[in-house]
C-alpha cells in the first residue's frame, strides 16, 4: 500500500493527494487487478473457442479416414 499525504496550501486548505514515495494505493491495485483478471477470463475463452474449433475439425478428419467411402 501506498502512503498519500495532502500538502497544505497557502490559503490553508488541502491539496490533492500524492506519494511521497511511490508504489499504489488499494483503489489502484483493486482497479489493476480486475482489468488483469477480465484479459485472462477473455484469453481462455479464446483458447476455449478454439479448442473446440480444433476437437470439430479433428473429429471431421477422423471420420474421413474411418469411412473413405462414404466421403467420394
Amino acid at each position: 500500500m501506498a502512503l498519500e499525504i495532502k500538502r497544505r496550501l497557502p490559503d490553508g486548505s488541502f491539496g490533492d493527494p500524492v506519494k511521497p514515495f511511490g508504489g499504489e494505493t488499494d483503489k489502484e491495485k483493486i482497479a489493476r487487478l480486475e482489468a488483469e483478471n477480465a484479459n485472462l477470463t477473455f484469453s481462455l475463452l479464446e483458447k476455449d473457442i478454439r479448442l473446440d474449433m480444433i476437437e470439430a475439425v479433428q473429429a471431421e478428419m477422423l471420420l474421413l479416414l474411418l469411412n473413405p467411402e462414404g466421403s467420394q
